[in-house]
């Protein structure tokens, strides 16, 4: 590295000074490194920016995640010489994302396998995803029943549906 600012020298719990000089390989773990390695080889005259997520070592050991985009400053002989990389720490949001992710994966796999039907709709009485026990009750796949009124899949001696 030939500058390092406090901030990001504060991030890894060393002075400026104490990583000048050195690589910033050395703060990743290392099946970060060729992913990095690769996103910065991406770097040319005509894609001058890079954007890409990594882990990084927090001075107590741990991983954190970080969000970088990099920026192409010369490119010589074929190859990213300086590059000026600007990032963010973006562990919480990277937690929240899993946990969300987690969340999604374990409702879809409660819906695909519950017994009873279990239909969803919009604040317009449109259906949006269903489960397959209500696709066999309502007699329709998903796909075909997505976007239709719900009073289409109800007998007319049920009606009138709450609003």
């Amino acid at each position: 590295m030939t500058f390092v600012n406090t901030a990001y020298a504060c991030a890894f719990g060393r002075t400026p000074a104490q990583l000048l000089g050195t690589s910033l390989y050395k703060l990743v773990p290392d099946v970060e490194r060729v992913f990095i390695r690769n996103a910065n080889a991406g770097l040319t005259p005509r894609n001058r920016v890079v954007t890409h997520r990594h882990r990084a070592f927090d001075p107590d050991g741990s991983i954190r995640w970080q969000e970088w985009s990099n920026r192409l400053l010369q490119r010589r002989e074929g190859k990213a010489d300086q590059y000026k990389g600007t990032g963010r720490d973006i562990t919480e949001r990277k937690r929240a994302e899993d946990a969300l992710q987690e969340s999604q994966e374990r409702i879809a796999a409660i819906l695909a396998t519950a017994m009873d039907a279990v239909v969803t709709v919009d604040e317009e009485q449109r259906i949006i995803p269903f489960n397959p026990a209500a696709a066999r009750l309502l007699l329709s796949k998903s796909q075909e029943a997505m976007g239709k009124p719900l009073d289409h899949f109800i007998p007319k001696r049920c009606f009138p549906l709450p609003k």
